[in-house]
């Protein structure tokens, strides 16, 4: 009974608040923002988060990356804004404006 205890606590514990480097417990620095030109599209093929641009350095671009278009993908800066203090996807919860256009093939 101990041991499922200590290990229930154990699991608890490491679902906690984080703890950062610098020994806040608030959003890790990836994310804060004051302005819209802080964010950036996370590095990535088809983007769904922005991460504050000084981070981009941390992350790995895929080598190559299908052509896909993902309608709720952030994949330029203008598609992440800074909100309330935290980088945000503007399209993660409505779609690109390409994506409402009738595509064409002729």
């Amino acid at each position: 009974m101990k041991k499922i205890l200590v290990l229930c606590l154990l699991l608890l514990g490491c679902t906690g608040t984080p703890e950062f480097n610098d020994g806040s417990t608030g959003l890790p620095n990836l994310y804060a923002c004051d302005f819209d030109e802080d964010c950036v599209p996370q590095p990535s093929c088809h983007p769904q988060e922005c991460v504050h641009k000084t981070f981009v350095s941390e992350f790995e671009q895929p080598g190559l990356c299908t052509t896909h278009f993902d309608c709720h993908a952030a994949y330029r800066p203008e598609d992440c804004v800074c909100l309330k203090g935290v980088c945000e996807n503007k399209y993660i919860f409505e779609e690109h404006p390409a994506c409402s256009k009738p595509f064409i093939v002729s």
